[in-house]
C-alpha cells in the first residue's frame, strides 16, 4: 500500500481510486453560490470537486473553463489553494471552496497531484465569469419527438429552454417534447 507526501494511506489500485470517484460524483461537493444558483453564473475556475476522506479532488473541469485549459484534470488531488494546505482543520468545506472562488481576473495558485501519480505540481489558473447552463441536452429522438433536460433552474432557464424548443420545432419540425427535469 503506498503512501502519499503527507503520510496518509494510498489507493491500493487504479479500480479502488475509480470507484471512490464515482462514489464522489453521486455525494459531491459542488461549488455552488447563491449566484450561480440563481443568474445561471459564477466567477471562478470552473472545476467540479468533491471531498473524498479528508481530500479534495477533482471531479471534472468544465468544458472550455480556466481549469480546463490550465491541464487540471479529473482525479487531480488539490493539496493546497494559494499556499494554504487542504484539508485545513480551521476552515470547512464551503470556506475552502470560497478560496478557489475570487475576484474576475484575479488567479488562484493550486498545488495538485495528479490520480496515482507521486509528482506534483503548481499551476496558476485565472478566475473567469464561468456560465452554468440549465439545459443541458436538446436533440430530436426520432422525426416529431424532441427531447430537452432542465439540469437547473436559474434565471435563463426560460430563454435556453425556448432557444432548444424553437430551433428544434422549426428546423427539425418537432410536434412533441420529452422534457427531462431528473437531477
Amino acid at each position: 500500500v503506498a503512501h502519499d507526501e503527507r503520510g496518509r494511506q494510498g489507493q491500493q489500485c487504479p479500480a479502488q481510486h475509480h470507484a471512490a470517484l464515482r462514489q464522489a460524483r453521486r455525494t459531491r461537493t459542488r461549488q455552488l453560490g447563491g449566484e450561480e444558483r440563481t443568474n445561471g453564473h459564477y466567477v471562478g475556475i470552473g472545476v467540479e470537486v468533491a471531498f473524498i476522506r479528508d481530500s479534495l479532488v477533482v471531479l471534472y473541469p468544465k468544458k472550455d473553463s480556466p481549469a480546463e485549459r490550465a491541464g487540471i484534470m479529473p482525479g487531480d488531488y488539490i493539496l493546497a489553494i494559494n499556499d494554504q494546505k487542504v484539508p485545513d482543520d480551521s476552515l470547512d468545506q464551503k470556506e475552502i471552496l470560497e478560496l478557489i472562488r475570487g475576484k474576475k481576473g484575479s488567479k488562484v495558485k493550486l498545488t495538485l497531484k495528479p490520480m496515482l501519480k507521486s509528482a506534483v505540481h503548481t499551476v496558476e489558473v485565472p478566475r473567469e465569469e464561468i456560465k452554468v447552463p440549465s439545459v443541458v441536452a436538446g436533440y430530436m429522438i426520432d422525426s416529431t419527438i424532441a427531447y430537452i433536460k432542465i439540469l437547473r433552474f436559474t434565471n435563463s432557464t426560460y430563454r435556453e429552454f425556448m432557444d432548444h424548443w424553437e430551433r428544434m420545432s422549426t428546423e427539425h419540425h418537432a410536434e412533441h417534447l420529452i422534457l427531462d427535469l431528473r437531477d
